[in-house]
């Protein structure tokens, strides 16, 4: 690569991959790849004129052309007539404000080629009549991208049953679709480069082509291009990996897989889509001068998307000769009849499907994997498989729930794959990669060639738009081999102990600071005066109804309920009732659980004590109700009641999702929780001060450090999960230890925010600060 080229990448954390299709040697045109934005070309052959220049940037779905020849830089900018030009020792001097002015250049999204070609596209969707026909419309469109390109020699690896689905809409239209072409890119003044569009836009066009075809859409009377639907992310954000999360996950994954030692590479995807693992890793490897041969395989277990990928690794093989095989098929990973190939390289962003969530097949599978009585998520069924799948010095580059590195029903998966493979770097991206779902995901690269102790970390603050700029920093400091980087304001990565990783078998990234605040408490509760919080209480879940538009009522509502029925409801713990460290009545919990067994024998028992309730809240939810997972047919029980609050007791009571400020003290023990979270001590013989005590620990501001440690971070950065399986191992100060003088002062403060909340309460945080000896 051209020794120019590599400067902008390293300065910029850029990702440089050639830019054209079959790019000849000698031919220095660079792709300067980052995020999902502000990626632009980047040329030292000063061979190209204004228009080829707009065509170009605008086909790869990009607005800067940067042409560079000895002193002179020209800027072509799709929204620019014409080309600035500026000093390139001025540029070199003021890079990284360089690259901000390009961001100011950008053009709507609207204005891009995907959506211009996508438009034309759904004139041929509307044609097909069915609103089903997704494997039909998927054909279509990849034959009109082949029509968008004839020049001779163009070879197109078109699905089978293609010339059927052309002749069912019928060549008039798709002569329409090409006027169309022709009269837009008159307006637009562009000529799309079918080669580039392919080269850099596959992914996003795929993405949006295979929506529209499962789209059961209100079709048109007559085929045009309007399709009356609104893109919902959720509805294809699993089926594909973004493009520069692949390109990431690549580029990490070949910084361990030594390629250049290695004369022939097998590559696998078990869960390929339309092949953006394979397209990305097969150009970053082009731009890396590989000269071996490679062996490319993708299996999915969806056929349309099998005949998307065959398409678009037929056009990459038309660059790369005999020096590249592909062999893609519909195939069942899962399958245990379906031995996955042993691999040097296996990209993967396997699905995300929970086990509550899987058919009686999938488990049924998922036990023949793995032992029956784990209870994992698929994702790390196809890790495990993926581990046992690689050639010696292999490498696993994948993009997974970020459950995966934290979760109990995970763990057995992560110890056993440990003694295989060992993670080189995890980072923790949040809810915010996929347009879609809210899913939390994480990169893990994995090899079985352990070369160090020492895994890269990369902590991300659960925000938008701080990953581009992570993985940018992360990129820079990578190529150029620097010890120390990466301390942004939203992101840090830095260096953990692989040792000290398996043992906790907590793999999540954390933010710096934390790291060294975790291990200075570990310190200390080593040292004394610091113990878990499962030492001093049990920390129990609440209740789940399985209807809480049925069990939950509002005080309003519990007013109205005649005086006899009311013993049957207590209030609840929630969102609403509690706050600010304050806890009070907002609803009522139906709870047919009375210590003194005055419950119901039957149905007709239950319409005969409580006929007011009967009718106006279950009558007429009936089918709700009894569609649940009940005892013997009691559809009057909550689905899970927590046996352990039949009986009123004593305790703090925090909301499931939270942060200090979300923990109160229920006195008399009259709360049920639901949904949220009880903290009964161990000794069930404390006095209240001892209650009060913790109530200012946990409301204190300083637990919210602890928090970010210990708990799950939830989208938006400022709620956890406070779930026990977190919060049993937060260190809390034994009271035994502490100054009885301290102890007072902290009590008054609990009994302060129980009254009037932890909001405006001053040198409480110092206190607590003290304690835990900062």
């Amino acid at each position: 690569m051209n020794e120019q080229a590599t400067i902008w990448a390293n300065t910029l954390g850029m990702l440089p991959v050639n830019f054209l299709h079959g790019q000849d040697v000698g031919i220095e045109k660079y792709a300067m790849l980052n995020g999902y934005t502000n990626n632009f070309c980047l040329s030292f052959n000063n061979d190209i004129d204004i228009r080829t220049a707009r065509n170009s940037v605008w086909s790869a779905n990009m607005v800067n052309y940067v042409s560079i020849d000895h002193d002179n830089l020209l800027l072509f900018s799709l929204n620019k007539p014409d080309p600035e030009q500026i000093s390139y020792h001025y540029v070199m001097q003021n890079l990284p404000q360089f690259y901000e002015y390009l961001g100011i250049n950008q053009i709507s999204l609207q204005d891009g080629v995907v959506p211009f070609v996508m438009s034309h596209y759904r004139m041929v969707r509307n044609a097909l009549r069915e609103e089903n026909a997704a494997g039909n419309a998927l054909k279509a469109f990849l034959y009109m991208l082949s029509q968008m390109g004839n020049e001779a020699g163009d070879v197109w690896n078109l699905p089978e049953g293609t010339e059927a689905v052309v002749a069912e809409i019928g060549a008039p239209l798709f002569e329409q679709v090409k006027q169309g072409f022709r009269e837009g890119l008159k307006k637009l003044q562009l000529i799309p480069d079918i080669k580039i569009l392919l080269r850099h836009c596959a992914g996003m066009l795929f993405q949006e082509a295979n929506y529209l075809a499962r789209f059961s859409s209100q079709l048109e009377l007559f085929p045009t291009e309007i399709i009356r639907y609104e893109m919902n992310p959720k509805m294809m954000g699993s089926y594909y990996t973004p493009s520069y999360i692949a390109r990431t996950i690549v580029e990490e994954t070949l910084r361990y897989a030594n390629i250049q030692e290695r004369h022939n590479l097998t590559i696998f995807d078990p869960a390929c889509g339309s092949g953006v693992f394979l397209i990305e890793v097969l150009h970053q490897l082009q731009t890396r001068g590989y000269q071996g041969h490679v062996d490319v395989i993708g299996w999915d277990i969806d056929p349309v998307a099998i005949d998307m990928a065959n398409f678009i690794l037929q056009f990459e093989k038309s660059e790369w000769g005999v020096k590249m095989e592909y062999h893609n098929s519909p195939i069942n990973s899962l399958n245990v009849e379906n031995q996955w190939p042993n691999a040097d390289i296996i990209l993967m962003n396997p699905p995300y499907i929970s086990w509550s969530n899987m058919t009686p097949e999938q488990r049924e599978q998922a036990s023949a994997i793995l032992n029956p009585r784990i209870r994992p998520n698929m994702a790390s069924i196809f890790y495990y498989q993926a581990a046992h799948s690689l050639n010696t010095n292999g490498v696993i580059g994948c993009l997974m729930p970020s459950s995966f590195l934290t979760a109990d029903s995970h763990s057995s998966i992560r110890r056993e794959t440990n003694g295989i493979i060992a993670p080189r770097l995890i980072a923790h991206l949040g809810n915010f990669v996929f347009t879609s779902a809210m899913a939390d995901v994480s990169i893990i690269i994995a090899s079985n060639n352990r070369r160090n102790d020492n895994v890269q970390m990369l902590w991300t603050k659960n925000v938008d738009e701080v990953i581009p700029i992570a993985l940018r920093s992360l990129r820079r400091g990578n190529n150029q081999s620097m010890i120390s980087f990466g301390q942004g304001k939203d992101y840090n990565i830095y260096f953990d102990s692989y040792h000290e990783l398996i043992e906790k078998d907590i793999w999540i990234p954390l933010p710096i600071q934390s790291i060294h605040q975790r291990r200075f408490l570990e310190q200390r509760m080593q040292m004394g005066g610091l113990v878990k919080a499962e030492d001093l209480f049990e920390i129990m879940m609440g209740a789940r109804t399985g209807a809480n538009d049925v069990f939950i009522i509002s005080s309003a509502e519990y007013r109205n309920i005649p005086v006899k029925e009311r013993i049957y409801f207590r209030p609840s713990v929630d969102s609403t009732s509690l706050k600010d460290g304050i806890l009070t009545i907002s609803n009522y919990l139906f709870y047919p659980y009375p210590e003194n067994d005055i419950g119901f024998a039957d149905e007709e028992d239950l319409k005969r004590k409580i006929p007011y309730v009967y009718h106006h809240f279950f009558e007429n939810k009936m089918p709700l109700l009894m569609n649940r997972e009940v005892k013997n047919g009691k559809w009057w029980l909550l689905s899970r009641p927590g046996a352990w609050q039949y009986k009123p007791v004593t305790k703090i009571v925090s909301t499931e999702f939270g942060k200090a400020g979300c923990f109160a003290y229920d006195k008399k023990g009259e709360y049920v929780v639901e949904r949220g979270m009880a903290w009964i001590p161990c000794n069930r013989e404390v006095s209240s001060e001892f209650y009060y005590f913790y109530i200012a620990i946990l409301n204190s501001r300083y637990f919210n450090s602890l928090l970010q440690i210990y708990a799950r971070q939830l989208a938006g950065g400022d709620l956890y999960n406070l779930e026990g399986k977190f919060m049993r191992n937060i260190p809390l100060p034994a009271i035994e230890t502490i100054e009885e003088q301290t102890i007072d002062v902290l009590v008054s403060y609990g009994k302060k925010i129980c009254k009037e909340g932890n909001r405006e309460i001053e040198g409480l945080t110092g206190i607590v600060r003290k304690l835990y000896g900062e």
